[in-house]
């Protein structure tokens, strides 16, 4: 699953109510906007797309209560989770029937209708796309957003952290996303002037542009040196979904002090790669579970892979 899967879309507790939510991986930001604006909801007389933007809708992190925490987290295979919002409801009780659901949950099934419209818009688009609709510059934001917070939250604590490397780390991300984006224009373009023809060598580079946006967050876990993700449960803390992006350690329950100890220098830890000149081997940002390592130079690339995960790797 973690060389092979692509995606994984998560239904559960998937209508108790009207109002659309999603959580998951930013890579599906972009992909989700569109889909949205083409299910219109009944009762509301508006695009799903509509009612997201009037209440300030926005793609929420994955929590650790579901299915997709098994692909999320340990197969590192890019995962959103889709449901219909309401009121508190009879949860695990013997008023959680289908009777309920028929009488006030969702009657006439309206909801259920418009979920099952989005998860086949879904699946239709990244099925049927040639060039994967992951949106990486999403990612990127997200990440210098939550380094941003992860300052925040650092000083509201009253806990030091030189957060400067991980700043700088998170730029270079932004800025080899962008490189790494043009790609497609330039597949787009030879394409369309080939007469949509795709030739053998194109159709090649396509497959793993694609396959380097599927593996992406499975090279976070950081599974060639055995580590593992960390969860944060002290519930003044940063989310759970941050840590799952920024840190690896092989401790799977640290309390706050440790996560003053030593998860601070883990974080600090992601540092810049080498860069060749020649764009086939840029490798953007890693992060490190040993101590920094200020050595320069192609020589010491392997020993670097070995000792971190890669945020995103560029072809």
């Amino acid at each position: 699953m973690q060389a092979d899967a692509l995606a994984y879309i998560n239904l559960d507790t998937a209508i108790s109510g009207d109002n659309f939510h999603a959580a998951g991986s930013p890579v599906f930001r972009k992909l989700l906007l569109q889909v949205l604006k083409r299910v219109g909801d009944p009762h509301a007389n508006a695009t799903l797309r509509d009612l997201w933007d009037r209440r300030g809708g926005e793609l929420e992190g994955l929590g650790a209560g579901s299915d997709y925490v098994a692909f999320q987290d340990m197969a590192g295979t890019s995962s959103i989770d889709l449901h219909f919002d309401g009121p508190p409801f009879p949860y695990h009780s013997s008023y959680d029937n289908f009777g309920w659901m028929e009488r006030v949950g969702d009657p006439d099934f309206v909801y259920h209708n418009l979920l099952t419209q989005v998860l086949g818009l879904l699946l239709i688009e990244l099925a049927d796309r040639p060039v994967m609709p992951f949106d990486m510059t999403a990612y990127a934001v997200s990440i210098r957003k939550w380094v941003a917070e992860l300052a925040s939250w650092a000083v509201s604590r009253n806990t030091p952290l030189d957060l400067d490397v991980l700043k700088s780390a998170a730029n270079t991300l932004g800025e080899a996303v962008v490189e790494f984006e043009k790609w497609e224009v330039t597949w787009e373009n030879k394409v369309l002037a080939s007469s949509d023809w795709e030739p053998l060598g194109l159709g090649r580079q396509r497959e793993e542009y694609n396959t380097r946006m599927g593996r992406f967050e499975s090279d976070l876990l950081d599974l060639e040196i055995g580590g593992g993700v960390s969860i944060c449960y002290d519930a003044g803390g940063p989310g759970y979904f941050w840590f799952l992006l920024l840190t690896v350690t092989t401790d799977s329950q640290p309390h706050p002090v440790q996560t003053r100890r030593f998860w601070a220098p883990t974080l600090v830890r992601l540092r810049r790669g080498v860069f060749p000149r020649h764009p086939r081997h840029h490798r953007v940002g890693r992060l490190g579970a040993g101590e920094p390592d200020h050595r320069e130079g192609g020589a010491h690339h392997a020993q670097r892979s070995r000792e971190a995960s890669r945020i995103v790797a560029l072809l």
